[in-house]
């Protein structure tokens, strides 16, 4: 039973690397409209990866108070099962973080758009004041 939540666990941790990979190669070519759809994907895998822990810890628990071990010493060394883990979180921090830098990019060229589209509008509204208020000018100046 403990093996196969071991291989469940496993099985799910290698989904979360498909589904930043995936992620990464989307947002790589901009493709930001799939985010909300990926989040919600991530959520969905951690409350799995949550329940399976939970199973495997109480399975570890049953087991320990049958073999008469203490569970503070149990708990203190990773076990083998554990430490195997271990290149598949390392995977998924080093593609979340490749992940963040990806977003961070995108949302500093959306706020220099717009501060650019914000600068081109005043120039705009300048120069269309500057320009109202020469053709004005012009009219006074033949009335004269």
């Amino acid at each position: 039973m403990l093996s196969d939540l071991e291989n469940e666990k496993k099985h799910f941790l290698l989904e979360f690397v498909n589904l930043n990979r995936t992620a990464l190669q989307q947002f790589s070519q901009g493709h930001f409209q799939f985010i909300d759809p990926f989040y919600e994907g991530r959520e969905n895998l951690l409350n799995i990866l949550n329940y399976i822990e939970q199973k495997i810890t109480s399975q570890k628990l049953l087991r320990s108070k049958t073999e008469k071990e203490s569970l503070h010493s149990s708990g203190a060394v990773l076990s083998s099962s554990e430490t195997g883990y271990l290149p598949i979180i390392n995977e998924i921090l080093a593609l979340d973080e490749k992940i963040q830098q990806s977003i961070k990019q995108e949302k500093d060229h959306l706020f220099n758009e717009i501060q650019s589209i914000g600068k081109n509008k005043k120039n705009f509204v300048n120069y269309k004041t500057n320009y109202n208020s020469s053709k004005t000018n012009n009219s006074l100046d033949e009335e004269v």
